[in-house]
């Protein structure tokens, strides 16, 4: 797909790095405007550093599967509609889940 592209080749790990960071760590603003009591606001900035270290037992199968630059791009459109997603809904289970699939996202993005 990008393979005589070299700019997007380039300019695909920073822009999925970036992205990928404002994903995981902007929730912390949000979670000071929606008020979350402290225990629920630690877990939900921890846990996608525990998502983080999952990936490496999930990501050599899918970047063989579908490839790099493909499973950049996938994690980032996922990770875009899971934070979404997240910023409507208000049960904690739900988020607890889905920040542990931000993390997964994380490490496939970057």
């Amino acid at each position: 797909m990008y393979k005589h592209n070299v700019a997007v080749r380039g300019f695909l790990p920073i822009l999925s790095y970036s992205l990928s960071s404002f994903f995981l760590l902007g929730y912390i603003f949000y979670m000071e405007a929606a008020k979350f009591p402290t225990w629920i606001s630690v877990i939900l900035i921890g846990i996608p550093f525990i998502g983080r270290m999952v990936t490496p037992f999930v990501y050599s199968r899918l970047t063989f599967a579908i490839g790099v630059e493909r499973s950049m791009i996938l994690s980032l459109i996922y990770m875009s509609l899971i934070s979404v997603i997240d910023t409507f809904i208000l049960n904690y289970s739900f988020l607890v889940a889905t920040r542990f699939i931000l993390g997964v996202l994380f490490g496939f993005s970057t």
